[in-house]
């Protein structure tokens, strides 16, 4: 049986669930660090995703992800990781995944569009299809794999990010 570590807390869900905004002010309230996994792939590659997808591919991009997890895992504690959308597809990353606590994020397909028509940032993941079939697609495909990890599951719809870190939080000191 594996021991879970409760000096780190692991965000998993699909792009533009608030992963990263309710994750900064959770890491805040609890005085822990916070580390947005796309952001430490960027700095350690000094390139943002949607160039690292477009010049290596997604399985290279994926390759770095499962390495910068697994060294976040190995060296930190008293920190809470947002992780992208798709870590969760290799076993390696679940399998790291599931030695933390494991927060599961989830939206409606038209809170995501809706998110994501604002941000630009990130590579489309099928091509020919509209935003709105990508998310129901690609969360078909991921949704077994949040399911196998996580530990407590968050709907973030309308609610604040503030709010939802201090029940996030309280919840855990329960």
């Amino acid at each position: 049986m594996n021991v879970k570590r409760s000096d780190i807390i692991f965000l998993v869900g699909y792009r533009a669930t608030g992963k990263t905004t309710i994750g900064t002010e959770l890491a805040l309230m609890l005085g822990w660090g916070f580390v947005d996994l796309d952001k430490e792939i960027e700095e350690r590659t000094s390139k943002n995703i949607k160039d690292i997808f477009s010049e290596i591919g997604e399985d290279k991009f994926r390759d770095i992800e499962s390495e910068v997890l697994e060294d976040i895992f190995n060296k930190m504690s008293k920190v809470v990781v947002s992780t992208g959308g798709g870590c969760v597809i290799r076993e390696r990353n679940r399998e790291i995944l599931r030695k933390g606590i494991v927060i599961l994020f989830r939206s409606s397909i038209n809170t995501i569009v809706n998110r994501m028509k604002k941000d630009n940032s990130r590579p489309p993941l099928v091509k020919g299809m509209t935003l709105e079939e990508e998310v129901k697609y690609t969360l078909s495909i991921r949704e077994r794999f949040y399911e196998e990890v996580w530990d407590v599951s968050v709907l973030n719809e309308e609610v604040s990010p503030l709010i939802l870190a201090k029940l996030i939080k309280n919840y855990l000191n329960s």
